[in-house]
């Protein structure tokens, strides 16, 4: 039964490998809903087949977007679109079919005479001499069925079919067989007999089987750094160098601001006031400059001097009665605005140079004129404030553009480390400033740029510096070459990824080379010239042969195909 297994956007490579190793035996589906933290590498779906591998289990990727599924096809996986093309698939190839070997076709002995022949098309020929010709039929064995891994160690006469049967009236020429019955037995026992000799000489002739399994050795495992530079344009495995893409974007972004500088107006209040002296031993002057104020701090500064006569005393009842001296001055508010704006009577309090209880101030009237107007205006804060705005926007549309769908290729990985934005304003910030406006548009035009690399890349110059360093005489493994790439680091405007490589190598052998080494060479011999290649079985037949057979036609020797090492 097949295993549908569901993960989360936020589920991580380990969580999935796990749920994996939880399945039972047979198809395995994974299916990666968009958005997915698995979808973000290539890495992430190698790790996953090679989990499955080693499990045993068969797994199959199922996702709606077509990005995730190119990821996944690229490390091998295969993909469908939805669950159900998955179990379509499932019920079309329920399960791996047997392979059935028939054994091959006899081969002609190498005797003189005529070679075997096979039944005739047509019946035996009508006339009085046919019965006496006919011979009997050999009798077909059955087929054998064999495991394709596991050499037959049958008997060469077990690898006949019912198409070798012979009827021996079809050899005879018409003419003769009609004609002259005589001449058509001679000639039809002559071919019997050479028939039975060659067909006796194929089943009976000694035969050997042999295999040899080259011996796989190990190749690293190699630690090297590889650079994806976008200044080259080819792979060089000797240099560690692979190309890198810039990509490119046109960046544009635009907004209205409220104008925050002011262009202040003020005035500055005035007004009169009376002093008073009751100091009835002399006169008193308050200079010109004096402050002034009200009961709540409201300053003001006298523009002339206040010149106070002596008080005069008149007699009365029943006491004496102190009649002030006065002077009057002009007074401006210390602070310009509306807060000089104060009421009569307000101002009271004297400079502090003079006595409260012999010098006395009051305003009749109120002060007045003390104005406070705002005007917005574009100063240089507001435009800073506009271009900051306007490229924390562009920033965050250009990360917006790396991670959605289709705008960067399927095989290449992005590196945001690497990211640069070249901007200008839509207008010159000097020009909008001093302007009395409440708002201003201003709007930022660039082109962001970022290093992606094919990864793939990588992985296939890891795989040339591992067969280069196979030893002579030697070749790889057909895909025995795992490689594993650390995290990447960003090293000026190149990528650096750190590798370790690992995979394993056999001796190159010839088949036909080792064919003629071992004719004819008894049994321990051949196993010992054979030895230094690989792993050898040897069978011959009959088993009482002690010798390799000196034609080459009664040696099967196959050269096994390595396999390939789990990772």
């Amino acid at each position: 039964m097949p295993t549908i297994i569901y993960v989360d956007n936020d589920d991580e490579i380990t969580s999935a490998a796990a749920r994996i190793r939880l399945t039972d035996d047979g198809p395995v589906a994974l299916v990666i809903p968009s958005g997915s933290r698995l979808s973000t590498s290539r890495i992430n779906f190698r790790l996953l087949a090679r989990e499955a591998q080693t499990r045993g289990r068969r797994l199959a990727i199922v996702a709606g977007e077509g990005s995730t599924r190119a990821l996944a096809a690229s490390a091998g996986l295969p993909v469908f679109g939805s669950v159900g093309e998955f179990e379509e698939s499932v019920r079309d190839n329920p399960s791996t079919p047997t392979v059935v070997a028939t054994a091959p076709p006899p081969i002609a002995p190498q005797a003189a005479g005529p070679a075997p022949v096979r039944r005739a098309a047509q019946g035996p020929p009508a006339g009085p001499s046919a019965a006496p010709l006919a011979a009997p039929a050999v009798a077909p064995p059955a087929a054998s069925v064999a495991s394709p891994s596991v050499p037959s160690t049958a008997p060469a006469v077990a690898r006949h079919s019912a198409a070798d049967a012979i009827v021996l009236p079809a050899l005879l020429p018409r003419r003769v067989a009609l004609g002259r019955p005589a001449a058509a037995v001679a000639v039809a026992l002559v071919a019997l007999a050479l028939l039975v000799l060659g067909v006796a000489a194929y089943l009976l002739l000694p035969s050997a089987t042999i295999t040899v399994a080259p011996r796989q050795l190990p190749v690293g495992p190699l630690a090297f750094s590889v650079r994806a530079d976008p200044a080259v344009t080819a792979s060089d495995p000797v240099a560690g160098v692979v190309p890198a893409q810039p990509l490119t974007f046109d960046l544009a972004s635009n907004n209205t601001f409220t104008v925050k500088g002011r262009r202040v107006e003020e005035k500055k209040a005035t007004g009169k006031v009376t002093f008073s002296s009751y100091d009835t031993g002399s006169a008193n002057t308050v200079p010109a400059g004096s402050i002034v104020s009200t009961q709540t701090g409201i300053q003001f500064r006298t523009r002339s001097a206040a010149r106070l006569a002596r008080a005069q005393l008149i007699p009365g009842a029943p006491r004496y009665i102190v009649i002030p001296s006065k002077a009057t001055v002009i007074v401006d508010a210390v602070v310009a605005g509306t807060s000089g704006n104060v009421e009569s009577n307000a101002i009271t309090v004297v400079p502090r140079s003079e006595d409260p209880v012999l010098t006395r101030v009051s305003n009749a009237d109120p002060t007045q004129g003390g104005v406070h107007n705002e005007f917005a205006r574009i100063e240089q804060p507001d435009v800073d404030a506009a271009l900051a705005q306007l490229t924390k926007q562009l920033d965050q549309d250009f990360q917006a553009i790396l991670v959605e769908p289709g705008r960067v290729p399927a095989a290449l990985t992005v590196f945001a480390d690497t990211r640069t934005e070249a901007t200008a304003p839509s207008v010159d910030p000097a020009t909008l400033i001093g302007q009395e406006v409440d708002t201003f548009d201003l709007g930022m035009t660039g082109r962001g740029s970022v290093i992606a690399v094919d990864e793939s890349l990588v992985t296939a110059l890891a795989g040339d510096r591992m067969r280069a360093a196979t030893t002579t005489g030697n070749a790889l493994v057909g895909g025995s070459v795992h490689v594993d790439l650390g995290q990447p680091s960003v090293d000026g405007g190149s990528i650096v990824f750190p590798v370790t490589a690992r995979a394993t190598q056999v001796r190159v052998v010839d088949q036909p080379s080792l064919v003629q080494l071992i004719r004819g060479k008894p049994v321990p011999q051949a196993r010992a010239a054979l030895e230094p290649f690989g792993d050898v079985q040897v069978t011959v037949w009959p088993d009482w042969v002690t010798s390799i057979p000196t034609i080459d036609s009664r040696i099967d020797l196959k050269v096994a195909a390595p396999t390939v090492p789990a990772p």
